[in-house]
């Protein structure tokens, strides 16, 4: 039982950590012709033998498009403890507003954002940012899209005795989707955060999926994260990344 919980607890936290710098490429719907769309997921586990385990998360996703307007919303919340013993507790809501400026090549972007992590030490981040957005191939088998958008940032730790951070970033993202076959594709986004006022204070993330489809929606993939912070809250590390593959199906 301790193996168990231990090899879910490593593999949710991680997964966890690795959305410090949530990726919003992935979270874009498609509206098949309908102005509003989206999914809502609510998971709770309450396990009682050995010790007792209470696992719990959510997730909203909505998504407005209208003409020249697209507004998404998301929402997570994650929670897991054992013998009454936090594991993980973390949570953002995320706002992001589009509007074309042109079909052609470009879009402007605005986004308000606050998470908490109870595992990176975060009590709050609010997060603020606006700028472009740019199609630089959008073809049937592949999108290149990039965006550089200033960010406003204040971090609230978890110590109360540590002063909280205020500053300006730039958030610079590239994302790629390309359909290399009819039934394998491969999507990656990155994104690059350095301080206006020192590029030496970064957040760097990477997400990259393949993806081998079965059969009809049946979809096996392998995925790979890695995040770097060179400036963590105190007993953070510096770089986190992970790998899982599994099945899916799409609908």
């Amino acid at each position: 039982m301790r193996f168990i919980l231990s090899v879910c607890l490593f593999f949710y936290i991680n997964s966890c950590l690795n959305s410090q710098v949530v990726n919003i490429e992935q979270s874009r719907l498609k509206s098949k012709g309908k102005n509003i769309f989206g999914n809502v997921l609510l998971d709770i586990k309450y396990i009682k033998n050995t010790k007792e385990i209470i696992q719990g998360k959510s997730h909203l996703q909505l998504q407005y498009a209208n003409k020249k307007h697209i507004l998404l919303f998301l929402g997570n919340l994650a929670y897991i403890s054992a013998d009454h013993q936090s594991f993980l507790n973390s949570g953002f809501g995320h706002v992001r507003y589009n509007y074309v400026l042109s079909d052609r090549w470009v879009n402007a972007e605005g986004f308000i954002q606050t998470q908490y992590n109870e595992i990176q030490k975060i009590g709050n981040r609010s997060l603020k940012g606006i700028g472009p957005r740019f199609k630089i191939i959008e073809k049937d088998t592949i999108h290149l899209y990039f965006g550089s958008l200033f960010m406003h940032e204040t971090e609230i730790s978890l110590n109360e005795l540590d002063p909280a951070q205020t500053l300006w970033r730039l958030s610079n993202y590239v994302s790629l989707a390309w359909k290399i076959k009819h039934n394998i594709s491969f999507q990656t986004i990155s994104y690059f955060q350095p301080a206006l006022n020192s590029f030496s204070d970064y957040r760097f993330t990477n997400e990259s999926m393949l993806n081998l489809k079965i059969f009809k929606g049946l979809v096996f993939y392998v995925k790979f994260s890695l995040l770097i912070d060179t400036t963590p809250l105190e007993n953070v590390p510096e770089s986190i990344f992970s790998f899982s593959n599994g099945l899916k199906y799409q609908f």
